[in-house]
This record gives structure tokens, C-alpha cells and sequence, in this order.
């Protein structure tokens, strides 16, 4: 599998090596979703505090379920640096929520968590699904893992009427 990863990303997961990072297992879902708000709440428009309660409500169902995987990378001092929550089912996981801070960029923080996370589960019959981005970066990011890129079909319908439809062209 790493033979697919670009070389960019190769060095920049050697180069995580040098700043003595940790993969680790995250118990606490709540951790990383709170970790999320914080560094992207000025990006971020579309998601409020509801929503957020809604994700805390919804993955503590899928924990109970064991449908739930959530991993961080963390310096020498134990700050988290990267971490993320996937929802996982018989054939796929899911990446739902990523994020990595100031310090994890510096660090490479990311391209350890997610190479470390697909060498933990490579020996299972699953599919790691980045879920793709609208945001070119992030794309880029997940498609130098040798992500393959798989659209989602769908339809979109509109029955407002005529004039309406104009304005919110």
C-alpha cells in the first residue's frame, strides 16, 4: 500500500519520524470533536453547537456499537497534534472528521496519523474512504495516499418556482 503514496508524502512521513511522534488510540470522541471546532470554528459557517451535540450524541450510539474509530497523534508532552473519527461497517471506514493543529502541521502530525492508520487496518478486509473534499488541498492530501477518486452519484432537484429559481442562481 505505501508503494502507492507519493513521494511528497513518503518524506513527509520520514520526516514525522524526526519529531518523535505517538499514534494512539482516542477513547474520548468528544476530544477530537472539540479539537475540531476549536481550529476550524472561523472556516467553518455551516456547523453549530446543535450539530456538534448531534455528532457527540450519534457516535456515542456507534462506540456502544463498536462503529466507531477515533485515533490521534500526539507530541513527547502528550498534546494532541492530529486526530481523527471514522465510522466503520463490515466493508468501509469512513473518515467523518479530521483535524490537525498549528504545531501538527510543523510536525507532519497528519501523514503519520493517516499512514499509521491505514497500517493498522491493511490486514483487514476494509476500505479506508477519505470521503474526498470540495477543498483542493485536502483533496490533493488524501489523493497522494493513492486514493482512488470515487464520486458519489446524485440528483438534484429543484421545484421552486421560475422566478425564484433565477435569484438563487
Amino acid at each position: 500500500i505505501a508503494k502507492q503514496f507519493s513521494n511528497s508524502h513518503k518524506k513527509n512521513i520520514k520526516r514525522a519520524g524526526h519529531f518523535f511522534l505517538n499514534y494512539e488510540v482516542e477513547n474520548n470522541f468528544s476530544t477530537i470533536i472539540n479539537m475540531f471546532s476549536i481550529i476550524y470554528s472561523s472556516r467553518q459557517l455551516v456547523y453549530g453547537k446543535n450539530d456538534y451535540q448531534k455528532l457527540e450524541t450519534l457516535c456515542g450510539v456507534l462506540v456502544a456499537q463498536q462503529q466507531l474509530v477515533v485515533r490521534k497523534v500526539t507530541d513527547k508532552m502528550g498534546h494532541i497534534l492530529a486526530g481523527v473519527i471514522l465510522l466503520k461497517d463490515e466493508e468501509r471506514l469512513y473518515n467523518i472528521m479530521s483535524c490537525v493543529t498549528t504545531e501538527g502541521r510543523k510536525k507532519e502530525a497528519n501523514y503519520l496519523l493517516f499512514q499509521q492508520l491505514i497500517k493498522e487496518f491493511c490486514g483487514q478486509p476494509l476500505l479506508l474512504d477519505f470521503e474526498g473534499s470540495d477543498i483542493k488541498g485536502i483533496a490533493a492530501f488524501y489523493e497522494q495516499f493513492g486514493a482512488a477518486n470515487q464520486p458519489y452519484p446524485f440528483i438534484s432537484i429543484n421545484r421552486l418556482p421560475m422566478l425564484v429559481r433565477l435569484f438563487k442562481k
